[in-house]
């Protein structure tokens, strides 16, 4: 199968975002990003839980969250803010600009020559009440990033495109958290949420929670608020080194974290990280390579189980699942297992079904918070289901006739432009023998791997 121009909720393409993975070493080049005049900046609070959207003025209009749409329309958008946003706003300095490395850190590294010592350093940066500010990459592709850009004068040539997460709320000192209230004319916040309310009021925005406003975005600002979600919860959670137990700096502009530990020192109470000529390394993880320190990236299973002789789909029905929710088999895959390994076994602990002919159909990056869904078709040896009812509560043998009716469904209510495949006249004549299935939404991958074997049986086609 031919997977070069697959694409799915969350992911990006060819033209969605350019990560300029080699400017993040160069502190100089980053600075310039950041304080480009066509930068723009996400924001979000809390290891990306919630992010800023745009307050929707008009009812909920034609999503266009999925590949092959053609209107510019949908009901959720992304706020994007400019530097001067941020500064009007008081909510957060400049990393780049030498009078605040006060904040951030200042950094002094002994040997300039020394390659690693300035890729690993030079950009180090220590941001307080788990807070962290990432470069997400370019993009040309303005018209879908920013749905003001029909009101620009003049559209600018790219933008680049950065994430800022507050970090803590709960953790910041009095003083600021009245710096921001007063900002949004309010005298005395109660609450966390109502900080949120008075940071986003101060922008005209709204924070919402990454599910609730991502799943009505279009692909290209779906994509970008993906990669800003997996990348700010990852620092968030990241504050100190699993090798020694010690800070952890954030380098690379959010890519990666260092251990600091024998590094520090303090001028006038402020930090400093000095890297002499030769580092008495206090940690492993100064001297060798070691996956903790990049962002992860966590492997999920997803198959849809074909009957041996081709008629039928198992769904199962999950323990959290909503009501009537039906959907593929997932799970992670383990420690030295492949894909196939991690098929074989999900589907026999999970439905005691042993199955043949893996086939991989498409991919999803799923930000909820850092999995990739690998979605799957396999085929089963035999009939007999044994549910894992700890998992699982109810796994079935599903026709054609059992899934349309809530395919179709989907695809009729669904505010998202895709690819449907059944012909909406084919209501009349798939009559549904059970009525107790709903299928996941067309956001996930599971609903596209049941549609693409839905339209297998309709048209007898490959998958």
């Amino acid at each position: 199968m031919n997977i070069s121009k697959s694409r799915q909720f969350f992911s990006g393409n060819d033209h969605a975002l350019d990560r300029m993975g080699q400017v993040r070493t160069n502190r100089k080049l980053l600075s310039g990003l950041y304080n480009d005049p066509n930068t723009r900046f996400l924001l979000c609070v809390n290891g990306g839980s919630k992010f800023l959207f745009l307050k929707q003025e008009k009812k909920p209009e034609l999503a266009t969250s999925l590949p092959n749409s053609q209107s510019p329309k949908r009901f959720q958008q992304i706020a994007l803010l400019k530097r001067q946003d941020l500064l009007d706003s008081k909510l957060s300095l400049n990393p780049y600009l030498e009078e605040n490395s006060a904040v951030f850190g200042k950094i002094v590294i002994q040997d300039l020559n020394n390659k690693k010592s300035v890729d690993e350093y030079s950009t180090a940066m220590q941001f307080s009440k788990k807070a962290s500010q990432v470069f997400l990459g370019k993009t040309t592709n303005i018209s879908a990033i920013d749905s003001n850009s029909e009101t620009l004068q003049e559209t600018p040539p790219y933008y680049n495109i950065w994430a800022i997460d507050l970090g803590d709320l709960g953790a910041y000192e009095q003083d600021k958290i009245a710096e921001f209230a007063e900002n949004a004319g309010i005298e005395e916040p109660q609450g966390i949420k109502e900080i949120e309310s008075a940071i986003a009021n101060t922008l005209k925005g709204i924070f919402l929670p990454l599910r609730t406003g991502s799943f009505g975005l279009n692909a290209c600002q779906a994509h970008v608020i993906a990669l800003a979600a997996a990348l700010t919860d990852w620092n968030y959670r990241n504050q100190f080194c699993p090798g020694c137990g010690n800070p952890t700096w954030s380098t690379q502009a959010g890519y990666k974290r260092v251990c600091v530990n024998g590094l520090v020192s303090t001028i006038n109470d402020n930090p400093l990280l000095y890297i002499p000529q030769e580092i008495d390394k206090k940690c492993y993880s100064q001297f060798s390579l070691n996956n903790f320190t990049f962002p992860r990236t966590d492997p999920v299973i997803i198959v849809a189980i074909i009957s041996p002789d081709g008629d039928k789909l198992l769904l199962a029905r999950g323990a959290k699942f909503p009501p009537k929710r039906y959907s593929c088999i997932a799970g992670f895959v383990d420690a030295a297992e492949s894909i196939e390994d991690a098929v074989r076994r999900e589907v026999r602990e999970e439905v005691g079904l042993n199955v043949d002919k893996i086939e991989y159909y498409t991919s999803q990056p799923w930000p909820f918070p850092n999995s990739l869904m690998i979605g799957c078709f396999a085929h089963a040896t035999s009939k007999n289901i044994v549910v894992d009812q700890d998992e699982i509560l109810d796994a079935k043998w599903c026709s054609v006739n059992d899934i349309y009716p809530s395919l179709a469904k989907n695809e009729s209510e669904s505010l998202l432009n895709f690819d449907k495949i059944i012909d909406q006249s084919n209501k009349k004549t798939l009559v549904s023998d059970q009525t107790d299935i709903e299928l996941p939404p067309a956001v996930a991958v599971g609903f596209f791997l049941i549609q693409a074997w839905i339209k297998k049986q309709i048209n007898h086609a490959n998958l």
